[in-house]
């Protein structure tokens, strides 16, 4: 007689059987193994555990797979591309922006802008090639420091010569023709309107109430300014 145990049912499940043909039938196998075959799910003691290999291509379904079991350490590196993502799934989980940018994306802020100042109206640039001062730069004193600054406003020229010439976008005090950067921007002296800029970087003195000044090679008239100041050092 020879007898031995199911290897893939374990504790109550784990059902005798016969080697031989000589081996005494007991009914009490009978009853284990019918106990085993109801419960058989291929989970370990419950029957032969299935392997990846074992299922066929495409029979395992995301209804199949249970929440939060599919963790980093089961994504090959590389493989989640930007289609893999639900919108703002990506800056969800971004954390905190940090040096200049605060705010979260897809809209993030420059986290230092000292000022944001638009709407200035219009001021006349009455005589050629002089300094006119136009507006206030900031809403606040600004304490001594590097700051970035990003004007622009538009121009119009009066004449309509057709010729070309400057027209100088600057930053500075209220005294005209007192500034700490300017940037150059050509013009057509056409009677239409041209958008000035200035973009730079400057040293500012601390207690300091910055202007923007124009310098136009052509009369005309300054209008529709905006100004953002963000302070770097």
């Amino acid at each position: 007689m020879a007898r031995t145990t199911a290897t893939n049912f374990s504790g109550g499940l784990q059902f005798p059987y016969a080697t031989a043909a000589t081996d005494l039938f007991k009914k009490e196998d009978v009853q284990t193994l019918a106990l085993a075959v109801d419960q058989h799910d291929h989970t370990g003691g419950k029957g032969l555990v299935l392997s990846a290999s074992s299922l066929p291509d495409g029979s395992i379904t995301g209804a199949k797979i249970a929440t939060n079991t599919v963790t980093s350490a089961n994504i090959t590196d590389g493989t989640i591309q930007a289609v893999d993502l639900a919108s703002g799934a990506a800056a969800a989980n971004v954390g905190a922006l940090g040096g200049e940018l605060g705010g979260t994306l897809p809209n993030p802020i420059l986290k230092h802008v000292t000022s944001s100042v638009s709407g200035l109206g219009a001021t006349a640039v009455s005589v050629a090639a002089s300094w006119t001062v136009w507006g206030q730069a900031t809403s606040v004193v600004l304490t001594g420091g590097v700051y970035l600054i990003i004007a622009a406003g538009t121009y119009q020229t009066t004449p309509s010569t057709g010729l070309r010439t400057s027209v100088l976008l600057g930053f500075g005090s209220s005294v005209a023709g007192t500034v700490l950067v300017s940037d150059t921007n050509t013009v057509t002296i056409d009677n239409a309107i041209w958008r000035v800029r200035l973009v730079a970087i400057v040293s500012v003195p601390a207690s300091y109430s910055p202007w923007l000044q124009v310098f136009a090679g052509a009369v005309g008239t300054i209008s529709d300014g905006k100004c953002d100041v963000v302070k770097l050092a």
